[in-house]
């Protein structure tokens, strides 16, 4: 692999390609698959990555001499769970984003938010909807004030039962929003009942609260025609010739999530000045000037070695043999050699995921991982660094991007900037 494309009418940087691990505490001893570590892991990792953008847009510039700008930056990464950290971390800096290959309508987050809105004005006594609602930008209660009006009784009331009873019990700050969010539900539950759901939806967008709240020009539909917007659209084509309502239209909603359907989601792929997040799988066949590869560190997946029973075409199937006393089971010959191919293909499909991340940056590349197994990290590395890196010892030795990326920097210090950092 030749790093970047070379172009011998500019003058390149010194170092092309940039390195960093950052070891985070882990929270409790655990596997790597533990929620709250990820949670920290990604949290870290992703101001890691908004600062360096920072530092770059405005302040660097590219091969050619122009200034970096956000549409020339790219963040890819396995899975999109790290997209919210990423996304909130840059728009805390001022930094615009758009997740290129987010095609779920139902999955963005203002459209959750609308479900949640819609469905609490049908019927407030849904305790999950009704939570999504006060969450949201709309009402900002917190989920120590949820805590709160919970614990307020001790009848097994709904949520909206116990925001009720305490409304009418206290008189402190959280008891005025309960009056509030009761005011402002019962006057959009008097528009409902008389306005067709397009153009209740339209009442709703031009109210004050969703227009002080900046839904609708900063956060998931950006104001450039996005996904709650569409919301609008996609009322107005079902409303049809007859009159529907919220309730219809929530029944519709929810029988296309059932059935696994969907609208097509905002684009945001040609929208100016932005980063772009996407999987590698989704950046095939782009490229971009900067390109920042994260989660560089999250250990590939192993599963197929804990199952009793191995699938691998075209040699078959084989399984592990319980013993006559009933409590183990053993592997056979068979067993382990599928158990090789398998693993073997696994690591080949890792390696080509990476030459595909790798070839994504004409000019500037940025490695990042997280790990809070730092002695772990260091110890495959060096057992990398110390075998020939031919073609057993990577696809046998590698536990993760970073270990591989490490064991060639640890020959060849050179070839970037190792940033370690707790």
């Amino acid at each position: 692999l030749v790093f970047s494309k070379k172009d011998k009418s500019v003058k390149e940087k010194e170092s092309n390609v940039e390195v960093a691990v950052i070891s985070v505490p882990n929270s409790r001893p655990s596997d790597d698959s533990d929620d709250e570590n990820d949670f920290i892991a990604m949290e870290w990792e992703s101001e890691y990555i908004a600062s360096q953008i920072e530092k770059l847009i405005g302040k660097e510039k590219n091969n050619d001499g122009s200034p970096i700008k956000p549409s020339d930056i790219a963040i890819l990464f396995r899975s999109k769970r790290i997209s919210p950290y990423i996304s909130a971390a840059l728009r805390r800096r001022g930094i615009k984003s758009a997740e290129t290959d987010s095609t779920q309508y139902f999955e963005n987050d203002d459209v959750l938010m609308m479900l949640c809105i819609l469905n609490t004005i049908d019927n407030p006594e849904r305790d999950i909807y009704l939570a999504g609602t006060l969450r949201s930008p709309l009402f900002h209660f917190t989920a120590d004030d949820i805590l709160t009006i919970r614990r307020n009784h001790g009848e097994p009331l709904s949520l909206f039962g116990g925001l009720l009873q305490y409304m009418r019990e206290n008189n402190d700050s959280l008891s005025k929003k309960c009056k509030d969010f009761y005011d402002t539900l019962t006057v959009w539950q008097d528009i409902s009942s008389s306005l067709s759901i397009d153009k209740f939806l339209l009442a709703l967008f031009n109210t004050e609260r969703f227009i002080a709240s900046g839904i609708l020009s900063s956060q998931g539909s950006d104001g450039e025609g996005g996904n709650v917007l569409l919301l609008y659209d996609y009322a107005r084509s079902f409303q049809g010739n007859g009159f529907k309502g919220v309730y219809e239209f929530i029944e519709y909603l929810n029988s296309l999530i059932e059935e696994n359907q969907s609208f097509p989601a905002s684009s945001k792929r040609d929208a100016p000045d932005r980063v772009s997040l996407m999987t590698i799988h989704k950046s095939k066949g782009l490229e971009f000037p900067v390109c920042f590869l994260c989660t560089a560190g999250k250990r590939f997946n192993n599963e197929d070695s804990k199952k009793s029973l191995i699938l691998s075409y075209p040699y078959g199937i084989a399984m592990k043999l319980a013993e006559s006393n009933g409590f183990a089971r053993v592997a056979t010959p068979m067993r382990e050699l599928l158990l090789e191919r398998v693993s073997t293909e696994s690591a080949e499909e890792e390696i080509r995921v990476l030459y595909v991340a790798l070839t994504r940056a004409r000019e500037r590349l940025f490695v990042v991982a997280t790990t809070n197994s730092h002695h772990d990290t260091l110890s495959a590395m060096a057992k990398l660094s110390a075998s020939c890196l031919d073609r057993y010892a990577v696809l046998s030795s590698s536990t993760s991007f970073i270990t591989s990326f490490l064991a060639v920097l640890t020959r060849h210090p050179p070839l970037g900037i190792l940033d370690i950092r707790s």
